[in-house]
């Protein structure tokens, strides 16, 4: 049974992960991937110039720019897809891709909420929900293990992001 607020249910369902957060992700992983192919060429180019065989090596960084990009691709779209969040009458439930752990918090261990917005965020209207708890908790995905505070409801648009930090005050207070 899920936690319904002026009859509309709070969940990803009616507050899913924005386009605008992937189209985000993808620029920023673009250049960020792009940064170090490029290291990675210089590198090469040094290394191929020292060897007298230039060209070999020019392919390389292309290679993995190329391997690495699709994969965060993939990654990115699953994450949109997979992101899972929802407000229970007693709990906060939240999972970020299927194969994670779900993790389910007490209200009354909810700290604050707190709208998390970078400059690059503000530009494409989108924000996170932070909820930061008042005790830590162990995460786990996969073979990692985290031992954090808080969680966020991320790739809000800024309208959605103030209803929820909204209903979330007015829960835990």
């Amino acid at each position: 049974m899920t936690f319904s607020y002026q009859g509309e249910e709070i969940s990803n369902r009616n507050f899913p992960v924005s386009y605008n957060w992937l189209f985000l992700q993808l620029i920023t992983k673009f250049f960020f991937i792009l940064g170090i192919a490029i290291f990675a060429l210089f590198i090469d180019v040094y290394i191929g110039w020292r060897n007298n065989d230039i060209f070999q090596w020019l392919i390389i960084p292309v290679v993995i720019f190329v391997i690495v990009y699709l994969s965060n691709i993939a990654f990115s779209f699953q994450m949109k897809r997979q992101y899972e969040f929802k407000l229970n009458p007693s709990t906060i439930s939240h999972r970020a891709v299927k194969d994670a752990e779900e993790l389910s918090f007490p209200y009354e261990n909810i700290d604050k909420i707190v709208i998390e917005q970078g400059p690059l965020e503000k530009l494409f209207g989108i924000a996170s929900v932070l909820v930061i708890l008042k005790t830590s908790f162990k995460f786990k995905y996969k073979d990692v293990e985290v031992d954090t505070n808080q969680f966020g409801l991320m790739g809000q648009s800024t309208t959605n992001a103030e209803k929820l930090k909204s209903v979330l005050d007015s829960i835990i207070h």
